[in-house]
């Protein structure tokens, strides 16, 4: 009877059961999302920031015995990323400052250029999707690393939508309500972004070429 309870406790609280890797990783998303916030600061930092949180990710994946802080910042110390995130927010800024000011216009003309917006918005953020996670695996010009982004998630479609329904559905529930968009924000910020990068990367790692 004792050999069987000690055997219990070993494989509740060894270090390699299914338990402790999951607290382990938990802890690691929280430790990666924190320093990716305090990196995002700057707002033209965001491109530097996720690419960073990607590969940082993608090492995880294949070592759990890696500190995440020190890839973290040995990747975005390397400044990769940056051309790519001014780009991004250029283009959504953009779109969004289009579609906020002919929000309440009816006219034909103001109606294209919605939809125009719409498209273009949905579009960029199709090939963004891909583009950090490319980035990972080789290094490529921005027009290049867009390019094939960009097929990749026509390629890739269904897991394509499914990523961006999911996106959807969290800013639904995010400007829901002000005390679903507090909770949201509480969650995202104690490692829900770099959670959901991480089954992001789960869903295309195979796709990625």
């Amino acid at each position: 009877m004792k050999k069987t309870s000690t055997s219990i406790i070993k494989t509740i609280f060894g270090l390699d059961n299914a338990f402790v890797r999951i607290c382990a990783l938990i802890y690691d998303l929280f430790l990666v999302n924190v320093i990716f916030i305090l990196t995002c600061l700057p707002v033209f930092t965001i491109g530097m920031a996720k690419r960073s949180l990607y590969e940082t990710l993608v090492k995880r994946r294949q070592s759990a015995q890696l500190s995440v802080i020190r890839i973290y910042l040995k990747e975005f110390s390397s400044k990769k990323g940056l051309g790519l995130g001014l780009l991004e927010l250029l283009l959504i800024m953009v779109c969004l400052l289009d579609i906020i000011l002919l929000l309440g216009q009816e006219t034909l003309v103001a109606q294209l250029i919605k939809v125009l917006s719409f498209s273009v918005l949905f579009l960029v953020t199709m090939t963004f999707l891909m583009v950090y996670p490319l980035e990972t695996r080789m290094e490529l010009p921005i027009k290049e690393a867009l390019k094939r982004s960009f097929l990749l998630a026509g390629i890739h479609l269904p897991v394509t939508l499914i990523t961006m329904t999911v996106l959807l559905g969290i800013l639904f529930i995010l400007f829901y309500s002000g005390f679903t968009l507090l909770i949201g924000l509480s969650l995202l910020s104690l490692g829900g972004y770099a959670g959901l990068v991480y089954g992001h990367l789960y869903l295309i790692e195979k796709r990625i070429t």
